[in-house]
């Protein structure tokens, strides 16, 4: 699933030879706007059939958040 996570965020990144660990601040570390976040989303909504509630969105700031948040949400 992290390698999943990983394509999807390197999708809509602007600079796709950032390394991604688990520590990455979405924003600072990766550029990932809130636009960006929201395409990020989308991708993982469509690729795990899953529904990320608002709440648990804005509750995401490291690759670590987000991965935990899928998760979840998957099993």
């Amino acid at each position: 699933m992290e390698e999943n996570l990983r394509e999807i965020l390197l999708s809509v990144m602007k600079d796709d030879a950032v390394e991604i660990l688990p520590d990455s601040v979405l924003s600072a570390d990766l550029g990932i706007s809130s636009f960006d976040l929201l395409q990020v989303i989308y991708g993982i909504e469509t690729e795990f059939s899953i529904n990320i509630p608002k709440e648990l969105v804005k509750k995401i700031v490291t690759f670590n958040d987000l991965n935990e948040c899928v998760s979840n949400l998957v099993k």
